[in-house]
């Protein structure tokens, strides 16, 4: 079996010569729970500290984050009833494009393309095209 470079391999007790690579193993758990994968390891290993610790044995900490990140989400999700997940993944689907139709940059583009922006055009160009001086003194009084 030829290795994909940075994947880790886990050998199950039942099969010590078959392998299993560290993201199946995750989707497995993500997917059925814990009872599916304590079926693969022997009894002696503690696999709750595995999947849901914070210690020396818990196979996040060989995750990158942006692993971590997806796998913790994921199992977080698996954990709520149907109509929180579907209100969370609209939310984290259509937050961006809101916030990209509200941003002040789009919102100033908006202003500047208007019919009355230009409409006093004669007003406010006498202000923008003067001196420097008189502009601090306008806007002194």
């Amino acid at each position: 079996y030829t290795v994909p470079p940075s994947t880790l391999l886990i050998s199950p007790s039942s099969l010590p010569s078959e392998y299993i690579t560290l993201s199946r193993l995750l989707t497995l758990y993500r997917t059925n729970g814990l009872k599916a994968v304590e079926g693969l390891f022997s009894d002696k290993y503690d696999l709750r500290g595995w999947f849901e610790g914070e210690g020396y044995y818990c196979l996040y900490q060989f995750n990158d984050f942006r692993g971590a990140l997806i796998t913790k989400t994921l199992t977080t999700l698996n954990k709520l009833s149907t109509p929180k997940r579907l209100i969370i993944l609209a939310t984290l689907i259509y937050l961006p494009l809101l916030l990209i139709n509200l941003s002040p940059i789009r919102g100033m583009a908006k202003i500047i393309q208007s019919s009355i922006f230009w409409r006093s055009y004669d007003k406010w160009s006498r202000i923008y095209y003067a001196p420097l001086p008189l502009k601090l003194y306008i806007f002194q009084v």
